[in-house]
């Protein structure tokens, strides 16, 4: 793996720019328990927990935290025109699981001709993790998981793997937060896109997709932004630009297509500055109570939506019928 990454950066080094990488495939465990912060020059990470502890029959939520240095990012699910997401392996207790990643809404990182969208800075990547009735109070399990980050700059890309553990206990009842990161946690749990009962079509015009959306969230809301991040690649032309228009009963995208000619439905997050929601978009006609209304500007990179699940109640409820706050 060193060598490979060696091998990469020298690449990109002498090509000065990044072209998509295919990003290397980690298939097992490796078998090592590492806790605390583990670092390379690129990147520090940690697996860390929303609750102090964690209860028989419960769900909580735990999170990969990323401290990307100065000129580096890493990637969302979709890397975008080039990159490769954040892949984990899991090495769990009897009866334990661990549920996909909550990815965060990425940012939107232009590179010449290309559009990539991830993370830089410092981002946490939340998990549920349902723990079973038979855990015994007392107990500590130990959650073990082995990541692969593809960290870029401008001019190279380096894989990183790690492995992160951590160590939580298994007590009755409702658990506090834990700190430093419990709030920031429940707070991406909270504001993760979703489905929201939004109807979607899109329809292939004049070279251009036409994606019509409507219901849910989406009636009468004041919109003034929208983007829309597409799960799989080469469905539109990222670097594109997106121009919207909002209607009635919800709003209309206008996006170039990508490379792949595919009439299969489209799936995404429909990023707004008042939420941002999971939406499946089937081939038809475009949907009534769309259009007609106020022109729509591109939503900021990386926006943080404003909808909340209105109570703290709700994150437990979204990630399981038990939550490790007692939900």
């Amino acid at each position: 793996m060193r060598l490979f990454a060696l091998l990469l950066g020298l690449l990109f080094s002498l090509t000065g720019v990044s072209a998509a990488v295919a990003q290397p495939v980690q298939s097992q465990p490796t078998g090592v328990v590492a806790f605390g912060p583990q670092r390379t020059e690129r990147i520090e990470a940690e697996l860390v927990p929303m609750s102090q502890w964690v209860a028989p029959g419960s769900t909580t939520v735990v999170a990969v935290r990323q401290k990307i240095a100065p000129g580096w990012h890493t990637y969302w699910r979709n890397p975008g025109d080039s990159g490769g997401a954040t892949s984990l392996i899991w090495t769990l207790p009897a009866g334990v699981s661990a549920d996909p990643i909550l990815w965060p809404l990425p940012s939107r990182q232009r590179l010449m001709s290309l559009m990539n969208y991830g993370y830089s800075g410092a981002v946490l990547l939340p998990v549920p993790i349902h723990v079973p009735p038979t855990a015994r109070p007392g107990e500590v399990l130990t959650l073990t998981t082995d990541v692969l980050f593809l960290v870029c700059s401008d001019q190279m890309c380096v894989p990183e793997p790690m492995t992160l553990s951590l160590a939580l206990p298994v007590r009755e009842g409702a658990a506090p937060l834990a700190k430093p990161w419990g709030e920031e946690i429940e707070r991406l749990v909270e504001t993760a896109p979703r489905p929201a009962g939004i109807e979607a079509r899109v329809t292939r015009q004049g070279g251009q997709l036409i994606l019509t959306a409507t219901g849910g969230p989406l009636i009468g809301a004041d919109i003034g932004q929208v983007y829309f991040y597409p799960f799989d690649g080469g469905r539109i032309d990222h670097a594109a630009a997106q121009s919207g228009q909002r209607g009635a009963n919800g709003l209309t995208l206008t996006l170039a297509p990508g490379k792949e000619t595919a009439t299969t439905a489209l799936s995404g997050v429909l990023a707004t500055d008042k939420g941002a929601w999971e939406i499946t978009a089937e081939p038809g006609a475009p949907l009534a109570g769309a259009q007609g209304g106020a022109a729509l500007k591109p939503a900021r990179s990386g926006v943080r939506t404003s909808t909340r699940w209105r109570a703290r109640a709700s994150t437990c409820r979204s990630i399981g019928p038990v939550c490790a706050r007692g939900g």
